[in-house]
């Protein structure tokens, strides 16, 4: 009974042994899985960061870009825009300057007119 106790507690004890490596090897594999797919998405997720970046620098140019041509064509609609209020203003001038020359000569006239009333009345 003794030598079957011996060899029971060798026997465990190898058992012991070889769990223990094994467990120790096992945990070392999964250790390593897990840390493969740590890194894994540690770099699939830089590369989605990079990728939003981009997209995000692509539309911020397309927007500027975009903008810049609002700029220019409110741009060319002030000129567009001055240079029609400059050809109003001068028409305005004109019709202005004709209207005045037209009093004046209708003044003149009513003025003239009365000269000969005041004569005609006179003789």
């Amino acid at each position: 009974m003794e030598i079957f106790l011996a060899i029971s507690s060798v026997v465990i004890a190898f058992l012991s042994v070889f769990l223990a490596i094994y467990l120790s090897k096992r945990t070392d594999k999964l250790i390593k899985t897990e840390d493969q797919r740590a890194k894994e998405m540690i770099e699939n997720g830089k590369k989605r960061s990079e990728q939003l970046i981009l997209e995000m620098n692509k539309r911020m140019e397309e927007y500027n870009l975009r903008t810049q041509e609002i700029i220019k064509e409110m741009n060319k609609r002030m000129e567009e825009y001055n240079l029609r209020t400059q050809e109003i203003i001068v028409e305005m001038y004109k019709q202005t300057r004709e209207i005045i020359a037209e009093m004046n000569r209708q003044t003149q006239e009513t003025l003239s007119h009365i000269a000969d009333l005041i004569v005609a009345q006179r003789r």
